[in-house]
């Protein structure tokens, strides 16, 4: 069993999506008196409060939560930032002897909290003539422009937004984004990491997320997308949360209903599976639960912790 320091350690939850982890989180929280913070990129968003699955203000009532829907789609957002709002409010609810528990399914926000990231120089004067050859040459001959400074970067970005952010830095510094990436990691947040990895049978969690699915389009997620479409600049937002495409395809009478609610449901499923191929190569747990196997979420925090 696990002895919990509110005053030294931070929970990190992580797992592939549908298996569980929110109500876990909830109920370590109950039984800590600790404060749950978001760490999935899509939840952060305000207007995709049922695409993301965020905890209802209901689910929400009595244990406080962080990072959830405070940030607009039409802002611009990274993983630094979201690091530098962590740390903020770990510092604040350590003092009041309250225990962390970050939850998420996003890797690369869970490996930059419990590894590091690379600190890049501020580079905001940069942004907006950066932006400014975007829109001037149009997507592919900008992506040729940032293949010529930064050819090996290519393999892995083709967004809008990370091709604009690779030439600002490279404009602000003179050095490529591949260049600042084999830099040494430095930690945001130093604590004692304690990182429990949920998982499932792949059957149940495609079960899951089928009916998490079902449910989503049933609570008002096409209502959500068209309030998203609206927007004047949604940047690129479609391509970033599931369930925005595929909703957007019914909503331009591309495919029915029915297919999209299909589309998403196996884009979503897709996306458990590099979850799980990401965290079996990049985080290390230190406890591994199965949820099918052990039981309630309650039994599970109390066979863990020493509570």
């Amino acid at each position: 069993m696990i002895e919990l320091n509110n005053e030294k350690d931070i929970v990190v939850i992580y797992g592939p999506t549908a298996s569980g982890k929110s109500s876990f989180a909830v109920e370590l929280a109950n039984v800590t008196g600790g404060v749950i913070i978001n760490a999935d990129s899509a939840q952060v968003y305000k207007e995709s409060k049922i695409l993301s699955n965020v905890p209802t203000l209901q689910e929400q009532k009595n244990i406080p939560h962080y990072l959830f829907n405070y940030i607009s789609i039409l802002k611009y957002n990274s993983v630094a930032k979201w690091l530098l709002d962590v740390k903020n409010i770990v510092a604040d609810v350590t003092k009041e002897k309250k225990l962390p528990i970050i939850v998420g399914g996003s890797g690369l926000y869970l490996k930059a909290l419990v590894s590091g990231i690379n600190k890049f120089p501020v580079t905001l004067h940069c942004r907006k003539p950066a932006s400014e050859k975007y829109e001037e040459l149009g997507h592919d001959a900008f992506r040729n422009l940032v293949k010529e400074i930064d050819s090996s970067l290519l393999d892995r970005v083709n967004d809008k937004q990370r091709l604009i952010r690779a030439y600002e830095v490279y404009l602000a510094t003179g050095k490529t984004l591949s260049e600042w990436h084999k830099a040494p990691l430095e930690k945001e947040i130093n604590a004692n990491f304690i990182k429990v990895e949920l998982t499932q049978e792949r059957e149940s969690l495609y079960a899951n997320i089928n009916a998490r699915v079902e449910k989503m389009v049933n609570s008002g997620a096409i209502d959500e997308v068209k309030a998203i479409k609206n927007l004047s600049n949604h940047g690129g937002i479609l391509k970033k949360i599931i369930g925005l495409k595929e909703i957007d395809q019914y909503l331009e009478n591309i495919i029915t209903k029915e297919e999209a609610i299909d589309l998403t449901k196996i884009s979503t499923r897709n996306y458990c599976k590099r979850q799980q191929t990401w965290f079996k190569s990049q985080m290390k747990n230190d406890i591994l639960v199965d949820k099918a196997l052990e039981g309630d979420d309650l039994s599970i925090v109390k066979k863990m912790f020493k509570i």
